[in-house]
């Protein structure tokens, strides 16, 4: 498994870009955990690595995690949002993404994929466990390899 991780935006988001240890290829899927902002940059990398997205996770709705979904999705139109269905209805919203307190107003576009807790799936030919850890915002997940 491959994963480069790059910080976004102006608080440093952490954004990971994940695939397979298969051999790479504009074919190859990948998935993209939590991009914060600069969509180009996170582009730019993932054709970098002879990629192409399949998957925008979030592990949660605040602004300075949602805000490249939207350039991404434009750029790869048969890729999926995927998170829960709280961060799918809060990432909309500027007021509870708490975009608008940072001086600005980000919104994601809805899920293309709601994720239970404790559901398994395959992204980007790898293996997926997702749970849920409403802490540190309602409908926080958690995605584990394996």
């Amino acid at each position: 498994m491959g994963v480069k991780t790059l910080e976004v935006g102006a608080l440093g988001c952490c954004c990971y870009i994940v695939s397979s240890d298969e051999p790479h290829h504009e074919e190859t899927p990948c998935v993209v955990i939590d991009p914060g902002a600069e969509p180009e940059r996170i582009t730019t990398e993932i054709r970098k690595m002879g990629l192409r997205l399949e998957t925008v996770f979030l592990t949660h709705a605040h602004g300075d995690h949602i805000g490249g979904v939207a350039g991404l999705l434009a750029e790869w139109p048969g890729a999926v949002l995927a998170c829960s269905a709280e961060t799918s209805r809060r990432a909309g919203d500027p007021q509870l993404n708490l975009s608008v307190y940072m001086g600005e107003q980000v919104s994601a576009p809805p899920a293309g994929r709601i994720l239970q807790d404790g559901e398994r799936f395959e992204a980007a030919w790898l293996d997926w466990l997702e749970v849920a850890v409403p802490e540190h915002d309602p409908g926080e997940l958690v995605y584990i390899l394996g």
